[in-house]
């Protein structure tokens, strides 16, 4: 019987640590969201006002859902879904499997979230037409949404992270 138990204690340990582990934090969206906000002003621009948490941010997490599947296609989302939030979208996607130590399953396991804002505003920033859509002077409100899905045992990290403006055009264009 003890034997057994040691074998079922051993099967659910493994079963525990080749799991996948998928993390939402509104924590890592506010660092992403006030790095966004730093960089503007360091560049002499003011910052965004308001940190979207409406169907705006609704929005922003569904499009991140569509991108973390290891299988997912990367697109932006097409200009039919998102006229209300086609002020601007950033889309950013990063995968890395390791068979060695993961640096970015140790930030999340370390809790180093500030290391992952980074390197996706980092990101954002080296692509040009993602550098102009956050740095535009007329955003009030914006969000940011990220999902990071991984698994330890095999060294497997996702990240989709999406950040969405709200276009003020459209917003009016229902206003009489």
């Amino acid at each position: 019987m003890k034997n057994l138990i040691t074998i079922v204690f051993l099967a659910l340990s493994f079963n525990s640590f080749s799991q996948e582990v998928e993390i939402k934090s509104a924590e890592l969206d506010k660092m992403v969201w006030d790095k966004i906000n730093e960089r503007l002003v360091s560049i002499g621009k003011k910052p965004i006002v308001e940190f979207e948490q409406g169907e705006m941010k609704s929005f922003s997490t569904r499009v991140c859902e569509t991108l973390i599947p290891a299988n997912a296609e990367f697109r932006h989302s097409p200009n039919d879904s998102i006229s209300k939030y086609s002020g601007g979208e950033c889309i950013y996607t990063n995968t890395t499997t390791s068979t060695h130590e993961n640096t970015y399953i140790q930030y999340v396991e370390n809790n180093n979230l500030e290391a992952i804002a980074k390197d996706i505003v980092d990101a954002w920033v080296s692509s040009e037409s993602h550098r102009i859509a956050i740095s535009k002077d007329w955003y009030d409100s914006t969000t940011v949404s990220t999902i990071i899905r991984y698994n330890k045992k095999t060294g497997y990290f996702k990240l989709a992270a999406a950040w969405h403006e709200e276009d003020d055009l459209w917003e009016n264009a229902f206003k009489n």
